[in-house]
């Protein structure tokens, strides 16, 4: 079994990129530097961190949205437990009005 190359380019193509990204120089001046600024040099390279930023952002966005169907799931809870004592409520006023009525009935 032939070892596997971790590397995605061959060396002599990052070298020879870094030639002709060296010698492309599109210069730009900055008011107050002392020189221009190689295209070379403003090429931004990723950060390290990137992959466990998005990660943690990932997990963030996800307990937010954990956190918002809790917070949804309480209120559902809250107004069953209002229509639920409503309920209770009114079949209290219900079981009085037939008592009410049964002793008028025996009066009557």
């Amino acid at each position: 079994m032939a070892a596997r190359s971790h590397a995605r380019c061959s060396p002599s193509w990052v070298a020879s990129f870094a030639v002709k990204a060296a010698s492309t120089e599109s210069a730009i001046s900055i008011p107050g530097s002392a020189g221009v600024i190689p295209a070379a040099c403003r090429i931004a390279s990723p950060s390290p961190h990137t992959a466990s930023t998005l990660q943690h952002a990932a997990a963030r966005q996800r307990r937010d949205q954990a956190l918002a169907s809790l917070r949804e799931v309480e209120r559902d809870f809250d107004s069953a437990e209002g229509h639920y004592d409503k309920a209770k409520q009114a079949s209290r006023a219900a079981a009085g009005l037939v008592k009410e009525a049964k002793a008028q009935l025996k009066r009557g």
